[in-house]
């Protein structure tokens, strides 16, 4: 299959065979403009051949010995449906039953003697969704009745083709309930009254012995709310567990990477360090701790600190295998340090000032007008000298740096501007080995009693820090850690093996956790951190 220049598509039918595994041609197909699911085949009725839907040209019939495919709009009976036109139409040998622009669902019932449709889609009063009509036809009386009206989901639109697959035939000998033959060990047996017939139905519920029901996760759900804080649900369906109850929330690292936490009854297939077989959500996750009772999975990026509050609730502990897996994941992170730029005005009684050779004033307003209308990456593709980057909740920013939200460009995150010039950088990145690294880094208090945190720099970035302040005094040096703004430093004095970080936002948590977060990432001997001494922040 391929696109011709025509932007229609191009295909070869082939044929398969299953024994020997050769695959030969039987024809060339027209062009065509495919819509979603499309192309598809429809399974012929007993003795008739295979019919094959080309997007807008409508049904082919395949003519396997002959190596062609014909035109062909009957679907079974003396029904067709004419796909394609402006004006698609069903139609009972020549009497026309319905006509619109798209017949989203039909279906013919397998003794071809009626056909039931999706009729006269249109917008209802609630937020324009679709509502429509589906109706019968009777191939030996002729009538036509409509039998419901229903809702249709809200990405559906009237340029979808029919998908002929959510009306279905089904007699009552199909509903006769039955039990499965070897039904798994754990599932309960329960009664209930069917809906058809006199035979009692067998319904087989799948629940471990050690599953819990969504009823029992509720008091575990209001402690995690009222201890751990966030949003956090219980789910019978749609958590990402094909069977399976859960309790789910998303939490906030303190740099600014949500992470999602779920909570399930356990299964004896969990594995600590994989995702559960049983989870088919599109989030990353993996279990970090399990038992007979609860699994408990999280994201790769998440907060020893967070979790291990949250295991605790469950009554199980962080395993060892979770742990190495997210330090191989943490590894990757990173610190840099970038010059920040200030207007060039400045703000009275600012301490910082403008950076030599900065951007004017008209460059700064170009920055700003690309940003609000492209984004922060917008720059970097152009290759400015200055670039956007975001800044964490502990950052503290306000005039005369350059900052999105006083400069009107609103985005989800206030963006901050800053040197991307080499000789007012010392960047890190994520490249192994690193460039430079940090020999220690411990958590501190300032003069006035403040948590800090400190940072002691390798004689590489020493030497290069050096250079960079000494060469912008009173400049703003701004701390990144993956690519995002912790606090921004004004430049009182030249700096070399030593950078001190406070703010009104630090405390004596968010320091254990950015202390944590560097020794993972910024040492040579991972996962190391030295006990809190006391240090002057202006020393």
């Amino acid at each position: 299959m391929y696109a011709a220049e025509s932007g229609r598509t191009e295909m070869i039918l082939a044929r398969v065979d299953m024994e020997s595994g050769l695959m030969t041609d039987v024809a060339q197909l027209p062009q065509f403009e495919p819509q979603i699911g499309e192309p598809f085949f429809r399974v012929p009725n007993a003795g008739k051949v295979p019919s094959l839907v080309l997007g807008s040209l409508g049904q082919y019939r395949i003519d396997v010995p002959a190596g062609r495919v014909v035109q062909d709009d009957g679907i079974g009976g003396g029904y067709s449906y004419r796909r394609g036109v402006s004006a698609e139409e069903l139609l009972f040998r020549d009497t026309l039953l319905d006509s619109g622009r798209a017949i989203p669902e039909l279906a013919v019932s397998p003794d071809q003697s009626r056909i039931v449709w999706q009729a006269r889609p249109h917008k209802g009063p609630s937020r324009g969704a679709y509502t429509s009509e589906i109706r019968v036809h009777d191939a030996a009386s002729g009538e036509t009745r409509t039998v419901a009206t229903e809702g249709i989901p809200g990405g559906w639109d009237e340029r979808h083709r029919s998908f002929e697959g959510n009306l279905l035939w089904i007699s009552t000998q199909d509903l006769k309930p039955g039990s499965p033959a070897n039904p798994l060990p754990w599932w309960k047996r329960f009664s209930h009254k069917p809906h058809v017939g006199d035979t009692p139905a067998l319904v087989m519920a799948g629940e471990s012995p050690a599953a819990a029901s969504a009823d029992t996760l509720e008091p575990l759900r209001e402690r995690l709310q009222k201890e751990v804080g966030g949003q956090w649900r219980v789910w019978t369906s749609r958590a990402g567990f094909t069977r399976r109850p859960a309790i789910s929330a998303t939490l906030p690292t303190w740099f600014n990477v949500t992470v999602p936490y779920l909570i399930a009854p356990a299964t004896k297939d969990d594995e600590v360090g994989k995702s559960p077989k049983d989870y088919e959500g599109s989030i990353a996750l993996e279990v970090i701790a399990t038992d007979n009772r609860y699994t408990v999975c999280a994201g790769p990026s998440y907060e020893p600190e967070v979790a291990t509050q949250v295991l605790s609730i469950a009554g199980l502990t962080l395993s060892k295998e979770a742990e190495q897996h997210r330090l191989r994941h943490s590894a990757a992170d990173w610190l840099d340090f970038r010059l920040a730029v200030t207007e060039q005005s400045g703000a009275a009684g600012s301490k910082s000032v403008p950076l030599a050779n900065g951007p004017s004033l008209t460059q700064i307003e170009d920055y700003t007008k690309l940003f609000a209308e492209k984004g922060p990456n917008a720059g970097r593709q152009r290759g400015d000298p200055y670039v956007w980057f975001p800044r964490l909740d502990c950052c503290e920013v306000r005039p005369p740096l350059v900052t999105t939200s006083n400069r009107r460009a609103p985005y989800d995150r206030p963006h901050v501007l800053l040197s991307d010039k080499p000789e007012q950088v010392l960047l890190c990145g994520s490249k192994r080995p690193r460039p430079w690294s940090l020999k220690r880094v411990q958590a501190g208090e300032d003069a006035a009693g403040q948590p800090v945190v400190v940072m002691e720099l390798d004689a590489v970035a020493a030497e290069h820090m050096a250079k960079l302040t000494s060469s912008n005094p009173g400049c703003a040096l701004a701390v990144l850690f993956n690519n995002s703004v912790v606090q921004v430093i004004v430049l009182e004095s030249k700096l070399s093996d030593r950078v001190v970080l406070s703010g009104k936002a630090f405390d004596k948590a968010l320091v254990a956790r950015i202390v944590r977060s560097l020794s993972e990432c910024m040492m040579e001997q991972r996962g190391t951190t030295e006990k809190q001494t006391r240090t002057d922040a202006q020393d």
